[in-house]
């Protein structure tokens, strides 16, 4: 096997593991991503750093103490042990010949030693099967240089084995397509196609880890699409795979949804909940479409999408306040593009608090979601989103330099219509808010403008 040597520079905080274990006369390597970023030459920054070693994780602890190293055992039934060195996370392993996953386990049956090559061999793809020494010298048995060269992925040995043992690597493929850009190779890809059913064995936890990574990937289409082909989305999200071939031709879309969907994920803002948004706004549309005059119209398909988005969340195990927001803004995806110039300053603000805190994510989902329309399109709507923004802007920096209701309102309300500090005092402020909020009256004026609405308003029982 030929020789490379790497000319990275090692941090001094990983070269003290590799010198407290050259001290003990035993052989460390620098394995996995960390290899595989170096060798992209996407190490700058890095801050996490694997190593492999045949010591158990006693000795792993031992050797590191007596460095000055305080050992965390991550998981030392697994063979990791790691440590923090000057902010930069150390996770040291025991050479594995192989392991096993139960079924909808994070835990595998590890079985320990051997060598290099053998931990090497079973990896989950070629690039992060490359190991590396204290002085550069890469060791890579599978080829897995070529692959980071040729932007591939391919599993180092028997690839029905590979997503077999964990079938979790099935979406670690759709993962990388979206980071790093690459493609599976042809027969891997085919396998992955005839064992995407194994990843119903996948807890749903796992399920969401790898897709929060997959979306916030630079290639999140390629990798969504990764997922279409090989068949996991049928197993996952079968709510997706409809959007692919639906057709909107209406004046606005020329794309199908899965196409329109995709555009938008990869033209938005990198944050979790706006993304998963995206993917998730359009999911009604099918179920919606109606014909009138002529025109393709999805009536409440933002209701019908919410309603799926919700179902999505509860399988993936989201936490209760992503599902929330995500909720929220699958179900008012529409407003922001419905501003217009002629909008009130109480229909902006109504705006701002239906948004429920969320207006300016809504606004970016907005942005994003007109990115694959008709360019001239595009062009009125980004700079009318940018209106809205700037109003929202204006309207809550000016409603935070005032209160909405003048100081000893409800005195004023006692003494208006004769009743007693208590419960009616505040049914009537209560009113007050609420007609401020939906725009019938305007907030900082004074009393008579308050009192005479109440007036005019008085609801029974007031």
């Amino acid at each position: 096997m030929p020789k490379f040597q790497t000319e990275y520079r090692i941090p001094s905080p990983v070269l003290r593991v590799f010198e407290a274990f050259e001290a003990e006369g035993i052989i460390i390597y620098l394995v996995g991503g960390t290899v595989r970023e170096i060798l992209r030459k996407c190490a700058e920054g890095l801050s996490d750093f694997d190593f492999a070693t045949p010591t158990s994780v006693e000795d792993t602890a031992r050797i590191l103490r007596k460095a000055g190293v305080r050992p965390i055992p991550i998981g030392p039934q697994f063979g990791t042990m790691g440590a923090f060195i000057d902010n930069l996370k150390i996770d040291i392993t025991t050479f594995r010949r192989g392991e096993e996953y139960e079924p909808r386990s994070r835990h595998p049956q590890v079985d320990f030693g051997g060598t290099i090559e053998e931990d090497l061999r079973r990896r989950d793809f070629c690039m992060n099967a490359i190991a590396m020494t204290k002085s550069g010298e890469i060791i890579d048995p599978f080829d897995g240089m070529r692959d980071i060269e040729n932007k591939h992925i391919s599993v180092p040995g028997d690839a029905e084995k590979t997503f077999s043992d964990d079938p979790l690597r099935l979406l670690r493929a759709a993962r990388f397509v979206s980071q790093l850009g690459y493609s599976v190779v042809p027969s891997v890809k085919k396998t992955a196609f005839k064992m995407a059913f194994l990843i119903t064995a996948v807890s749903r936890e796992r399920w969401k880890m790898e897709m929060d990574k997959l979306l916030m990937g630079e290639n999140v289409h390629k990798g969504l699409e990764y997922m279409l082909e090989s068949g996991l989305m049928a197993f996952m999200m079968p709510e997706l795979t409809v959007l692919r071939g639906f057709n909107q031709t209406d004046e606005y879309h020329h794309k199908d949804v899965w196409e329109h969907t995709k555009r938008a994920l990869n033209a938005s803002v990198k944050q979790l909940d706006v993304r998963w948004a995206l993917l998730l706004h359009d999911t009604g549309k099918p179920y919606t479409k109606s014909i009138e005059d002529g025109h393709v119209h999805f009536y409440h398909h933002e209701v019908v999408g919410e309603t799926l988005a919700r179902s999505i969340m509860f399988r993936l195990k989201f936490s209760n306040e992503l599902r929330k927001k995500v909720s929220a803004l699958v179900l008012k995806h529409m407003r922001p593009n419905m501003y217009d110039d002629d909008w009130s300053d109480s229909a902006v603000r109504r705006l701002a608090k239906d948004a429920e805190g969320y207006v300016f994510d809504l606004i970016n989902l907005s942005r994003a979601d007109i990115t694959s329309m008709r360019p001239e399109t595009v062009r009125r709507g980004l700079s009318r989103l940018d209106k809205l923004e700037q109003r929202i802007k204006g309207v809550l920096e000016e409603d935070s330099k005032q209160p909405s209701l003048p100081k000893g309102m409800g005195n004023a309300i006692m003494e208006r219509f004769g009743i007693p500090e208590g419960p009616q005092v505040g049914a009537y402020m209560g009113r007050l808010h609420k007609a401020i909020e939906a725009g019938k009256v305007e907030p900082g004026s004074d009393f008579e403008y308050y009192l005479k609405f109440l007036e005019e308003t008085k609801e029974p029982g007031c």
